[in-house]
C-alpha cells in the first residue's frame, strides 16, 4: 500500500504568484523634465513640470517640414505658457496661435518614459515619437 502525503502550500508561493502572475502596479509616473520627440522635418523638445501635470515650454526645430508647397526649411520656435498646457489622463494638446500654427497632441506611455502623438500644420499631419 502506498501512502500519499499532502503538504500545505507555503504562503510565500501564493504571495509570489499574486505579484508575478499579473501586473497590478498600473502605469508608472510620468517623468518630469525635458523630453524630446521627432518626425520627418521637425524635432520637438518640451518640458514637463515637476508635478508632471503640465507642459511649460515646447521648442520646435524645423529641418525641411513640407506641406502643400510650403517648406519650413530650418529654424527654431519656442513657445511657453503659464499656466502650463495640462496633462490629463496621460494626454496633452499644444496649439500654437501664431504662424506657423502647429497643433501637437501626445500620449505618455505606461512606462512613464515614452511618448507619441500627432502633429497638424496647415492641411498636413503626421505622427511623432519621443523619450524623456
Amino acid at each position: 500500500m502506498r501512502r500519499v502525503a499532502l503538504l500545505p502550500v507555503p504562503l510565500f508561493l501564493v504571495t509570489f504568484c499574486l505579484t508575478a502572475c499579473g501586473d497590478s502596479t498600473g502605469p508608472q509616473p510620468i517623468t518630469s523634465g525635458v523630453w524630446t520627440g521627432s518626425t520627418t522635418g521637425m524635432a520637438l523638445e518640451f518640458t514637463v513640470n515637476a508635478a508632471a501635470d503640465g507642459i511649460t515650454e515646447i521648442v520646435y526645430t524645423f529641418s525641411g517640414l513640407q506641406c502643400g508647397g510650403q517648406t519650413l526649411s530650418s529654424g527654431t520656435i519656442t513657445s511657453s505658457q503659464t499656466p502650463a498646457w495640462p496633462i490629463s489622463n496621460r494626454q496633452f494638446q499644444i496649439t500654437r496661435s501664431s504662424d506657423p500654427t502647429i497643433d501637437i497632441t501626445g500620449t505618455f506611455g505606461n512606462d512613464g518614459t515614452t511618448v507619441s502623438g500627432t502633429w497638424e500644420w496647415d492641411t498636413c499631419s503626421g505622427t511623432w515619437t519621443g523619450l524623456d
